[in-house]
């Protein structure tokens, strides 16, 4: 994961619009449950795309007590995107 992680965020220097690097970074940390940096890397992800599948799937995942409210719309969005 470590090797990952490194690519993705050398993928994000170079190009800050990378959207696909940010949305990988984010299920990296993910992964690792590094939940804040996975958080502000999916987020960056849909901010440059805001369709994406993987992102939309993930951010739901980093739910913690206290803020079902932010991830709620994430939810919905990824529930709309699998009935098509």
């Amino acid at each position: 994961m470590a090797e990952a992680e490194k690519a993705f965020e050398r993928a994000t220097r170079l190009d800050g619009k990378a959207s696909d690097a940010y949305l990988a970074l984010g299920a990296v940390f993910n992964e690792t449950k590094e939940y804040p940096r996975a958080e502000t890397a999916l987020l960056r992800g849909l901010e440059l795309n805001p369709m994406p599948l993987p992102a939309i799937m993930n951010l739901p995942n980093l739910l913690v007590p206290g803020r079902w409210q932010e991830a709620a719309p994430h939810a919905r969005k990824a529930v709309s995107s699998m009935r098509r």
